[in-house]
């Protein structure tokens, strides 16, 4: 009777060491899934990152994000010659610390536009950059929607005229 029980008791940690072995090898399946699944979304992520980035670098016109109250979160510019100041001294600043008076406060009317609506096109600005004299049309986006106060916009500005001779 003390043998059957040895036996029992042999068994029943025998068939324990096997599950426990079974889900050891599950766990460690299920974590190779998990990792490469992990690489795989990563790799995406990269790739999407290096997409937008070219994309970015192919527009030859400046692009911003700025809240509703007209501060820059982020820009972006191809070209340093049409930019008001260099990317480092725009963000977190607000527009109105930035751009001439009459410039900053219809930069300020494409935002709330843009928020109201949605969208807002058409306003322009001149500005002294460093490649001269230009004039930008804005073009502005609400991240949020229509009627989101405090949305972020994107604002496309486009160089659509330069103050020198033969441009």
């Amino acid at each position: 009777s003390s043998y059957y029980a040895f036996v029992l008791i042999l068994g029943v940690q025998l068939f324990t060491l096997t599950l426990i072995s079974m889900n050891s090898m599950r766990i460690e399946w299920e974590q190779r899934g998990h990792e490469e699944r992990l690489r795989e979304a990563n790799r995406a992520e990269r790739q999407s990152r290096e997409r937008l980035e070219a994309t970015l670098h192919a527009i030859p016109d400046l692009l911003f994000e700025m809240d509703a109250y007209g501060r820059y979160l982020e820009a972006f510019s191809s070209d340093p010659d049409l930019i008001a100041a260099p990317r480092e001294q725009l963000i977190g600043r607000p527009v109105s610390d930035v751009l001439p008076a009459e410039a900053a406060a219809t930069v300020m009317q494409c935002i709330h536009a843009a928020l109201a609506r949605g969208s807002d096109r058409g306003r322009t600005i001149s500005l002294d950059v460093p490649g001269g004299r230009r004039w930008f049309e804005l073009s502005a986006a609400s991240k949020g929607g229509p009627g989101v106060r405090l949305a972020n916009v994107m604002l496309l500005s486009v160089s659509v005229w330069s103050g020198h001779a033969g441009s």
